[in-house]
């Protein structure tokens, strides 16, 4: 007996999905990181050499000495808290808030907010710790200054100031740190070659911090110190007589800040400034670079490169991830061929191909746009309400199909029912709602119910009136409701949109000579579609921003024919209309095959120009 044995190939294992993008993004952003940790070092360690004593200074230099471990000191316990403050607040959307008044209120109950003072005042406290402890007897900054052979020590109050002021320093940096959102790393519209290129650009921002924050704190401190003087000189003195035999006198000195204490105090609030300011820089200016590692893209490290990117655009709960994952798409649109070719090849790909997956995240970051737009734009004010004319066809009788032959002719009414007219009656043919149509043919309500309501509307009229010339001002600033911050908060991350863009029309324009499946031109008509239709929203909402009647400045800019400004609204409008003029003038030839609709190339034609 023969018996036959069936063979099949086995089916082909599943494709393994692409290894994760921030699987590769974290070891970068970890040497950025450390990268900005050994600038942070290096200027603790120029510190430490000017505050310490100098008798040798060939030996002072040298980081056996005393410099040494007072680098470590300042690294760890000064600089480092600002760097890990930095990590723990990044973010990369901008948060924006209705009004200063709002913003003030989120702040005051917000923990981030007194974490942050706090870690400023123990960074400054650090800092002063250890320039105290490198005074020498002459500087008389100790606890106690000592008297005469037959004098007790007293309490030294310049000590108590110099303790004072490091706190007060640090509170004006912890404030300024919240006030201008400073954890958020915000990436410039052209992007910066080299850390030491967006370092010199950041030099302007590092003199006005370093002036503000020296300057200010220096001449209000001896002000602020006034109220707290009595209590911290009573305490103090209390704790130190446990461990000094001092002045048995309770009364307090002479007012300790003169000429030389003021000198004193500005520089060392200088060196604390200098200390977070290098560490805000160097944070920054590593973490702007563009997204390579040893001269290659992030997901270039990945088996499957573009699958990898797709993961990195599909992060939207990590905001820095999602960004650095849409410029990289930018860069390899334009610059990448061999990257362009394979997304363009990738068509066994299931459910969707590399191509519609990118595709489909991009065009989402439009719709995301439209629609928080979308919801901010001023409907345009209804068309009067005209009674419907009546309707002769539907009061005559209803006319019969004519009889079928050798069966009767059906039974018509030639009448309506009562609740048939009713329901006519409230059918618009002017797209009224019914609520609207009842409300027309109900009578008027009396004078005297109407007389409240009128009256309420004219004093919240009376109100915004009297309180305009005060939002006007300086002092009304903290509540207007500015048309700039409402733009913010419908675009909180224009960046990521205005990349989505451009590289989707980079990659629909190089499809013409790389595509050779032609995998992208059957969704050019739907990219023009949706860039249109953003690009119209956006545009109506320029046209006719909603204003807020707290929003005076804005208001003013309008009624003198200008525009005010919307950052956010303007950039991606820019990005919109380039796009479509590049997809428009590679596609235009070609539009008539691809089906795409007339009115739709009416709109691409007036982007361009030609009529």
């Amino acid at each position: 007996m023969v018996y036959s044995i069936s063979r099949s190939l086995p089916a082909p294992a599943p494709r393994a999905s692409p290894p994760q993008y921030q699987a590769f993004l974290t070891p970068l952003l970890h040497r950025r990181f450390a990268h900005a940790c050994l600038i942070s070092l290096g200027f603790c360690y120029a510190l430490a050499f000017l505050i310490s004593n100098k008798p040798n200074p060939f030996w002072t230099i040298l980081p056996f000495s005393w410099t040494g471990p007072k680098c470590a000191v300042l690294f760890f316990f000064s600089a480092m808290p600002i760097l890990i403050l930095r990590i723990a607040q990044l973010h990369v959307v901008k948060r924006a808030f209705p009004s200063p008044l709002h913003t003030l209120k989120r702040s005051i109950g917000s923990f981030v907010t007194y974490s942050t003072i706090i870690t400023y005042m123990f960074a400054s406290g650090t800092f002063t710790t250890l320039y105290l402890l490198s005074c020498t007897d002459k500087d008389q900054l100790g606890v106690v200054i000592e008297g005469r052979s037959y004098e007790r020590p007293r309490l030294n109050e310049r000590f108590l100031y110099l303790c004072f002021f490091s706190i007060y320093v640090g509170l004006w940096q912890g404030i300024h740190h919240v006030y201008k959102d400073r954890a958020r790393l915000e990436f410039p519209e052209v992007p910066v070659t080299s850390p030491q290129e967006a370092a010199r650009k950041m030099i302007p921002l590092v003199n006005w911090n370093l002036g503000l924050l020296t300057i200010g704190p220096a001449v209000t401190a001896p002000f602020a110190y006034l109220p707290f003087r009595q209590i911290v000189w009573s305490n103090t003195l209390w704790v130190a007589r446990s461990f000094y035999w001092l002045n048995r006198s309770t009364a307090l000195p002479p007012y300790p800040v003169g000429p030389g204490l003021f000198i004193r105090s500005t520089v060392m609030a200088a060196m604390i400034v200098l200390s977070a300011e290098v560490a805000h820089v160097a944070f920054t200016v590593y973490f702007l670079e563009q997204p390579f590692a040893n001269n290659k893209l992030v997901s270039d490290k990945s088996p499957n490169p573009n699958g990898t990117l797709v993961t990195g655009l599909r992060t939207s709960k990590a905001p820095l991830t999602q960004f650095i994952a849409f410029w990289e798409l930018d860069f390899l649109s334009s610059e990448r061929p061999d990257r362009r070719k394979a997304i363009y090849n990738d068509v066994d790909r299931k459910p969707s191909t590399t191509w519609e997956q990118i595709l489909s995240e991009c065009l989402r970051t439009l719709t995301e746009v439209n629609t928080s737009v979308s919801s901010l734009i001023i409907p345009p004010a209804p068309e009067p309400v005209t009674p419907p004319a009546e309707n002769l066809a539907l009061t005559a009788p209803l006319s019969s199909p004519p009889p079928i032959p050798m069966s009767p002719a059906p039974f018509v009414s030639t009448g309506r029912s009562p609740g048939r007219s009713f329901v006519e009656s409230m059918q618009s043919t002017t797209g009224e709602t019914p609520d609207k149509l009842v409300r027309s043919r109900l009578p008027p309500l009396p004078e005297e119910m109407n007389a409240p309501i009128v009256q309420a509307r004219e004093n919240l009229n009376s109100l915004k009136e009297y309180t305009v010339p005060m939002l006007a001002s300086t002092f009304g600033y903290p509540l207007r409701h500015t048309i700039a911050r409402t733009t913010s908060a419908a675009i909180p991350n224009h960046r990521v949109v205005c990349h989505a863009i451009s590289a989707l029309s980079k990659l629909t324009v190089a499809s013409l000579e790389e595509d050779d499946y032609g995998v992208v031109q059957n969704h050019v008509v739907g990219i023009l579609k949706a860039f249109l239709e953003t690009l119209e929203t956006l545009e109506r909402f320029l046209e006719k921003p909603p204003i807020h009647w707290t929003d005076t400045e804005s208001k003013l800019i309008m009624e003198q024919g200008g525009k005010p400004e919307m950052i956010e609204a303007e950039e991606v409008a820019k990005e919109l209309k380039d796009a479509v003029k590049e997809i428009g003038g590679a596609f235009m030839p070609h539009f008539e095959d691809m089906g795409c609709p007339r009115e739709l190339q009416n709109k691409v034609a007036t982007v361009l120009g030609i009529y």
